[in-house]
């Protein structure tokens, strides 16, 4: 099996840009590279059945990422207890947006296109790098999971009392809905139906 250490620091405002910004790196946006290999379905929650072909996702998965954050403009998160399964999702540029209109926005996305970014990924300590600056395990992702259909409904309130202390300070709170998704690795793995999920996270700052 080929694992892959993965060392992102978040150190400036420059590498936090980098980290969410890069829709035509397969690495970029604030995921961790992949290191290839597969894995035998676990139920949400249990320790994963790490065998030698890793941890894959079955259905019902989503009902286990119960560890939520976000952050940058506009990066939002959810993990299993165990940092086996993580989802990311990210839609640039958003919360700047909110601010400049001055009130909460509504955005709908088909996530079929690549006008947003999903992925799932699992292995081992897979949400270590999300939103963190301060890193210290070993990530090891086996697969990533992306969408080849669904929707994304995604609210962000802007805090317009906030002080704006820096580039790229959008402050906002900001709520997802995905619905109806069939993620696949575009392997010889089954693809996996995620019916609905809601991530709620405060969003706009940048790690560091």
């Amino acid at each position: 099996m080929n694992h892959l250490l993965v060392a992102l620091a978040l150190t400036s405002l420059s590498g936090c840009y980098s980290w969410i910004g890069g829709n035509d790196d397969e690495t970029a946006v604030g995921r961790p590279p992949v290191s290839p290999d597969t894995a035998a379905p676990t139920e949400p929650g249990e320790p994963p059945d790490t065998g030698e072909d890793g941890v894959v996702l079955k259905e019902g998965f989503a009902s286990g990422l119960v560890n939520t954050g976000g952050c940058s403009d506009t990066f939002m998160y959810a993990a299993n207890v165990d940092d086996t399964v993580a989802l990311a999702f990210v839609a640039s540029g958003l919360a700047e947006q909110a601010h400049a209109a001055g009130t909460s926005t509504e955005n709908s996305f088909d996530l079929s296109q690549s006008e947003v970014s999903l992925v799932v990924y699992t292995g081992e300590n897979v949400s270590h790098t999300f939103c963190n600056d301060a890193l210290w395990l070993e990530v090891i992702v086996q697969h990533e999971y992306h969408p080849l259909s669904g929707s994304a409904a995604l609210s962000l309130e802007p805090d317009l009392d906030e002080e704006i202390l820096y580039e790229g300070f959008w402050p906002a709170d900001a709520t997802l809905i995905l619905s109806d998704v069939l993620l696949s690795t575009g392997e010889q793995l089954p693809e996996v139906h995620l019916d609905t999920l809601e991530i709620q996270a405060f969003v706009g700052w940048l790690p560091g």
